[in-house]
């Protein structure tokens, strides 16, 4: 199973944030929720590096704010709401 995109509602933890998972599904960018209390919500550096190793883009939410996905026919767009930072999709 496939998917360009994955949202994480809690980021790192359970089996969706597990390098077998990523491996299988092999996303381009990863949504995770994040925010500083409580302290398991927040996305951990460790975690963040490996998802970057593995030249998945990452947006953490407590960075980026809401995140805007628009879709086209043949490629797909997210639109960071703070940072304004926009990451595109590339043909596979």
């Amino acid at each position: 199973m496939r998917s360009d995109i994955l949202v994480k509602g809690q980021h790192h933890s359970g089996g969706s944030g597990s390098d077998t998972f990523l491996e299988a599904v092999q996303p381009r960018l990863i949504i995770a929720t994040s925010r500083d209390f409580p302290e398991y919500e927040r996305v951990s550096d460790e975690w963040a590096e490996q998802v970057r190793a593995r030249g998945i883009k990452l947006f953490r939410q407590d960075e980026t704010g809401a995140v805007e996905l628009k879709f086209g026919r043949n490629d797909w767009e997210a639109r960071a709401y703070i940072t304004g930072e926009t990451f595109r999709s590339a043909n596979r």
